[in-house]
């Protein structure tokens, strides 16, 4: 992900629009996925930790995960090896801690983005911090569920024909288009419209 591309999503998202809402538009707020996928989650956010727009965008939305207004699955997706890798780093995360803070999700961002997941003494530390096992000494048993992770990340972003990220996924069924919004409210409206509009 480039300079420009963060820039775009900082400048697009940080702006709040004095407009009233207005029921977003198919092909210009959303689009409807050819392939639906169940899930048990209403929202859903694409990302990887080697993305900086990532997570300039996890920064934009904090705030709103922490009032409770927006509660987020995050799927690492896998596109290549060096996404996979990150992925293999979040969800050994996942898999040992059940929930990540904000403050967790930072610092692997950090990592990955100022180290990578092969500076091993760095990564050790990361987990230890923690109190984590690094993926090396986690048991047969957790390898098995990050495995599992992992396998049904890279299922869904090929479901979804997720290429680009970050993106949002409603329900299993929409996806949202990040560039047809003008604030952070807009975005949110949006995805709680779809969400109102599934169970409709």
């Amino acid at each position: 992900m480039n300079n420009l591309t963060m820039l775009l999503i900082s400048a697009a998202l940080m702006l709040h629009s004095p407009l009233g809402f207005s029921s977003p538009v198919e092909g210009k707020q959303y689009s409807k996925l050819s392939d639906p996928y169940k899930t048990s989650h209403h929202y859903e956010k694409f990302f990887s930790l080697t993305c900086g727009p990532c997570w300039k965008m996890n920064s934009i939305l904090e705030p709103s995960e922490q009032s409770g207004e927006l509660e987020l699955d995050r799927v690492h997706v896998v596109f290549n090896d060096s996404t996979r890798a990150s992925a293999n780093l979040y969800y050994a995360f996942v898999v040992q801690q059940k929930s990540i803070s904000s403050e967790m999700l930072n610092e692997l961002f950090h990592f990955q983005q100022t180290y990578s997941s092969k500076n091993r003494d760095k990564r050790r530390e990361l987990f230890e911090k923690y109190d984590l096992l690094v993926p090396e000494q986690m048991s047969i048993n957790q390898k098995q569920q990050v495995d599992f992770l992992i396998q049904n990340a890279e299922s869904k972003t090929k479901q979804a024909q997720i290429t680009s990220i970050p993106s949002f996924v409603v329900n299993g069924r929409y996806l949202v288009r990040i560039k047809g919004h003008s604030s952070v409210q807009d975005l949110l409206n949006t995805l709680q419209y779809l969400e109102t509009k599934t169970t409709q």
